[in-house]
């Protein structure tokens, strides 16, 4: 058994016994962080709200945008279970992702597992009306559903 072994990792433990019978077992098991899927809980022209099931609370949860490529950036570093993405544009299709983080006393940052993207659209400026025209429909969903290929069969 290792101190280390409250850190995410793959350990075991070793039980010998002495008896009637002797012996000893090995147990393998691993801790890991699990993967944080946001849901989105608000959404208006200018701005996305966001909120994640809390794994355990001493992790922090970094929120990112992810582009037409698959590229992620970093929006924030959060302790919170929710977030308020401002300073939108309207009628705008955004993906978000979140991953969750240890800060371990060890010095080490252990990094979840990567959890699923989510796709909002931002509403329009006229009063929270949504006025779509067919085309900007049909763009939105090309375009997600060439990203949606690229997740099964890669680039």
């Amino acid at each position: 058994y290792s101190s280390d072994s409250r850190y995410p990792g793959e350990y075991s433990v070793r039980v010998e016994y002495i008896g009637n019978y002797a012996g000893g077992k090995t147990l393998y098991y691993s801790i890991y962080i699990g993967a944080v899927t946001p849901e989105i809980t608000a959404v208006t022209d200018n701005s996305v709200t966001l909120k994640w099931e809390n794994g355990h609370p001493d992790l922090v949860y970094t929120l990112y945008f992810v582009d037409d490529s698959g590229n992620m950036t970093e929006i924030t570093d959060t302790e919170s279970c929710s977030f308020e993405v401002t300073g939108l544009e309207p009628e705008a299709e955004y993906r978000f992702f979140v991953r969750a983080y240890l800060d371990a006393a060890n010095g080490v940052r252990y990094r979840g597992e990567d959890g699923e993207i989510v796709i909002c659209l931002t509403e329009s400026d006229d009063g929270g009306i949504r006025l779509f025209s067919i085309i900007s429909f049909l763009r939105s969903f090309i375009e997600r559903f060439k990203y949606m290929l690229q997740l099964f069969f890669g680039k």
